[in-house]
């Protein structure tokens, strides 16, 4: 007879502590004497700012939760070889060398046993313009129809997505003086993220002549499985 197995789903609680929000005011004389839709411009302009604050927010914080064998000049849970940059000594990345660096730090992930479908690199976007700089320009070396200097989209690397960010948390290294950000690669196991209320309305001004637009996010994140997230603490050369 075949023992049964009863896989564990624990749930994952946490608070949600954090909110954004914007507030605006379109007045009567600014509406009709433009010839554009204010209220509809400011409205998506102000969820774009809200959306570059909170992933400044997630991206500079979740990156000190990765495992401790996922980052440092020794990482690798099994082998310790791979160098994922310590401050005062972060690795510095070239156009030569950036593809090497990726593949590090998915091996960490598969040191760790992470699985190899769902997971993604989070990069900066120099980062990501050296990598169109780098060997892959070669279309020979992607088997894509066109490189990518001449599409400009990344795509995929070892099957793993890149997502570029401007938001990418970045310091000023103690000892180099340089700015030095902290890329990662992780799966999707690794972060939660929670939106609770999401909420826009328009609505008349007791106070003046026009109308308010109003939006809310409440939201949080959290790291829950810090093994499925690689930091590399790294410059550019």
């Amino acid at each position: 007879m075949l023992d049964i197995q009863h896989p564990d789903n624990p749930l994952v609680e946490f608070p949600i502590e954090r909110a954004k929000y914007y507030n605006a005011i379109c007045d009567d004389i600014d509406k009709h004497q433009s010839d554009i839709a204010l209220m509809s411009e400011w409205g998506q302009d102000a969820a774009e700012q809200m959306k570059i604050t909170i992933d400044s927010e997630g991206l500079g914080s979740v990156y000190a939760d990765a495992d401790s064998d996922n980052t440092g000049i020794t990482a690798g849970k099994d082998s310790g070889i791979y160098d994922m940059g310590v401050a005062g000594n972060p690795v510095s990345i070239t156009k030569e060398n950036v593809i090497d660096i990726l593949m590090d730090m998915t091996a960490c992930l598969d040191e760790q046993n992470v699985p190899e479908s769902n997971r993604w690199y989070a990069l900066a976007s120099w980062v990501c313009n050296l990598i169109k700089k780098s060997e892959i320009k070669d279309v020979s070396m992607t088997g894509d129809s066109r490189s990518v200097s001449r599409h400009g989209r990344i795509g995929s690397i070892d099957n793993n997505p890149i997502l570029k960010s401007n938001q990418i948390h970045r310091v000023v290294d103690g000892i180099t003086g340089n700015n030095a950000y902290y890329n990662m690669a992780g799966h999707k196991d690794a972060i939660t993220f929670a939106s609770q209320i999401t909420k826009t309305e328009t609505l008349q001004s007791e106070r003046t002549f026009g109308r308010l637009i109003r939006g809310l996010n409440v939201h949080d994140y959290k790291v829950i499985k810090g093994q499925g997230l690689v930091t590399a603490y790294s410059d550019k050369a």
